[in-house]
């Protein structure tokens, strides 16, 4: 899988191998890529990677094996449903985290280089 290539300020930081493969898996269960709109007055719309679970410890974790992104509690009101927190990263945090897990990625392999590549291609500031 190729390298973006380009310089941006990222603030995630270099897992282990047993981090990556560990999240690989994870995501490849209970993540998401989400095309999300920018925020603020920028036009366009910006990659958002998430995580969405009950178990807020396991998501207290990928954040710190990510090194940044941030979680949002949410709290149902139906009182059959369970709580669950999400943890999400944008941009290209989100890209160099997908380039990071890519090699032990299974079923969102396709959809994380199809990412990869259009940050290679377009320049998303």
């Amino acid at each position: 899988m190729p390298s973006t290539g380009k310089t941006f300020s990222v603030k995630t930081r270099r897992m282990t191998k047993t981090e990556a493969a560990w999240l690989a898996g994870l995501f490849d269960g209970e993540g998401s890529l989400i095309d999300s709109k920018r925020s603020g007055n920028q036009s366009g719309f910006c990659l958002r990677f998430q995580i969405c679970m009950c178990n807020e410890e396991i998501i207290r974790r990928v954040q710190t094996i990510i090194g940044t992104g941030n979680i949002t509690y949410w709290k149902p009101k139906n009182p059959k449903h369970s709580e669950s927190w999400r943890f999400h990263v944008h941009g290209m945090n989100a890209v160099h985290v997908l380039e990071q897990i890519f090699p032990w990625l299974i079923v969102k392999r396709e959809l994380a280089e199809m990412w990869i590549l259009q940050y290679i291609t377009v320049d998303p500031s």
